[in-house]
């Protein structure tokens, strides 16, 4: 699901049971409905952008990339790169049309370390893939052109707005209210 600004909010507030329609901007209360909008929109943004940067990501939504991106040869045999689009935070899934499903890595693991080693040993039984510094690289024991048949990736949705999934909006935190 895409939201707006608004309708982000709307969802946030709805979760925080929060209700600002009942702010009046009298002195007796504590913060006015502009100053409830910045705080509510700041803790949101806080915890949107750790969702995108850290979190799950089958909590947002994940977009085709895969007509975006070209596979080349890499620098050693078995091993295929293609530069990543600018907006693209994460791959998730990856299938290549002469092998099916790629696993996709962490690339902070130790395989990931050893693949990008000169005598990287290349995976025979199932290809492996990792995207690291805004390269895709792909690792497959097959001597002919590799292409790809679908790559979905957890992108930067344009400004203003959120992409994130209902399991995503259920995740939204708890206020404690007993403070």
């Amino acid at each position: 699901m895409l939201f707006s600004q608004k309708e982000m909010l709307e969802q946030w507030r709805l979760r925080h049971c929060l209700d600002a329609s009942g702010i009046t901007g009298n002195a007796d209360d504590r913060f006015d409905r502009r100053d409830s909008d910045l705080i509510d929109l700041a803790q949101m943004n806080d915890w949107y952008a750790e969702l995108l940067a850290r979190g799950d990501k089958s909590l947002v939504q994940a977009t085709d990339i895969t007509s975006r991106l070209t596979l080349n040869s890499g620098e050693i045999s078995g091993e295929w790169t293609a530069r990543l689009p600018d907006d693209v935070i994460a791959v998730v899934a990856m299938e290549l049309n002469e092998a099916g499903n790629v696993e996709i890595i962490d690339p902070t693991s130790r395989l990931a370390g050893l693949l990008n080693g000169e005598f990287a040993p290349i995976p025979s039984q199932k290809p492996i893939a990792f995207a690291k510094d805004g390269v895709l690289k792909v690792f497959i024991d097959i001597g002919s052109q590799v292409s790809l048949s679908r790559v979905m990736a957890v992108t930067a949705p344009p400004d203003g707005f959120y992409s994130i999934t209902q399991k995503g909006l259920a995740l939204i935190p708890k206020p404690d209210l007993y403070l």
